[in-house]
């Protein structure tokens, strides 16, 4: 790997999110985590999309920062995720000797880690989009920098959510072209049955009084109904099963 060109690609909520202003609104520290607790969801709620965004850019101004990189636990509501930073870091080891790239940042040498922050909350074939520009003008510069990166291929490791941004990259995009090979780490690759019950039956999170209701917020996003599962996993009497397609559910917005 230490001559292809390596792309991360995170989950769901894996990428800190700024407003039009800068303003950090889901981020890369714990204080703003601990912050939608406070605010019982407010800063979450903040990011909801109006009807009829589809495959769009976000009409609200919101851009990706950055990958979630530090800890998050807040008891009852977020498990502990250590986000990013242990992956980098082990990318970056000797062992596979990759550098991540900072060109963008002031003339800084081209590096071969490249980290992809998306926003999460927009349609996988959005995001898949703005992979493309972001990885195809990477790799040239790659190829360009070197006479022996001249064949240099693309290498996918991906996170949950962010397995079907590539594969839509792959699959339908011409990325497939580029790519020498796709990783995906716990993938939902034939969707989320959880995402049924989060869908239909709401989510709520935390503890007590201080639970809170996101339902609204989730089923805003494009992402959280291309999470649906292909397979058959609601029970239709007589140990039937069938595909969410084949029923009618409740506050599901079939378009």
């Amino acid at each position: 790997m230490r001559e292809d060109l390596v792309v991360v690609v995170p989950g769901v909520m894996g990428s800190g999110l700024a407003d039009r202003d800068g303003r950090e609104v889901w981020g890369l520290s714990a204080g703003s985590a601990l912050g939608a607790l406070r605010t019982l969801g407010g800063s979450l709620r903040a990011l909801e999309l109006p009807e009829g965004v589809g495959d769009g850019p976000a009409p609200d101004g919101v851009v990706a920062t950055g990958l979630m990189t530090s800890f998050h636990v807040i008891p009852g509501v977020w498990t502990p995720v250590q986000g990013y930073s242990e992956l980098l870091r082990f990318l970056a080891a000797k062992r596979f000797g990759l550098t991540v790239d900072r060109s963008h940042a002031g003339g800084a040498p081209q590096g071969n880690l490249l980290v992809f922050a998306y926003d999460w909350r927009l349609s996988n074939r959005f995001s898949a989009e703005c992979l493309k520009c972001r990885v195809e003008s990477a790799l040239l510069r790659w190829r360009a920098s070197a006479p022996q990166r001249r064949e240099a291929m693309v290498v996918f490791i991906c996170h949950s959510m962010g397995g079907l941004v590539a594969r839509w990259y792959l699959d339908r995009l011409g990325g497939a072209e580029i790519a020498r090979v796709l990783v995906t780490l716990g993938t939902p690759h034939r969707g989320a049955a959880k995402t049924v019950d989060q869908l239909v039956n709401g989510v709520r999170k935390g503890p007590g009084p201080l639970k809170l209701d996101l339902t609204r917020f989730a089923r805003s996003l494009p992402s959280s109904y291309q999470l649906l599962p292909e397979y058959a996993c609601i029970t239709a009497g007589a140990g039937a099963l069938k595909k969410t397609t084949e029923v009618e559910l409740p506050d599901i917005d079939s378009e």
